[in-house]
């Protein structure tokens, strides 16, 4: 159940992204992606673990430790970045048979 609630939230997370950039825009963990990127490598040792492209403007990228802590970010064209969520627990889940498959195609 809680890898399921995890998958819901970064989903719902890139939906609001899309829609709402110009508000992430202005949450107070916002700046530059080399700075956020470098802090939150320094301080939690999270590393990128996936990527998408949420419109045209932006990028959704999350972070993810070895000790489990992630963050979820957004960054626009102009490399103004925010992190829009923030957590711990951090856990991969296998992709269902299904979904690889359809990968391969």
């Amino acid at each position: 159940m809680r890898k399921l609630t995890l998958t819901v939230v970064a989903i719902g997370v890139a939906f609001c992204a899309q829609t709402a950039t110009s508000t992430v825009a202005n949450a107070a963990a916002c700046g530059m992606r080399k700075d956020l990127v470098g802090y939150l490598t320094k301080r939690y040792k999270e590393h990128p673990r996936a990527i998408g492209l949420v419109s045209k403007n932006s990028v959704l990228e999350i972070m993810v430790s070895k000790k489990g802590t992630w963050s979820i970010l957004v960054t626009m064209t102009d490399g103004r970045t925010c992190i829009v969520a923030a957590g711990q627990n951090w856990e991969d889940i296998k992709l269902p048979q299904v979904i690889k498959d359809e990968k391969k195609t």
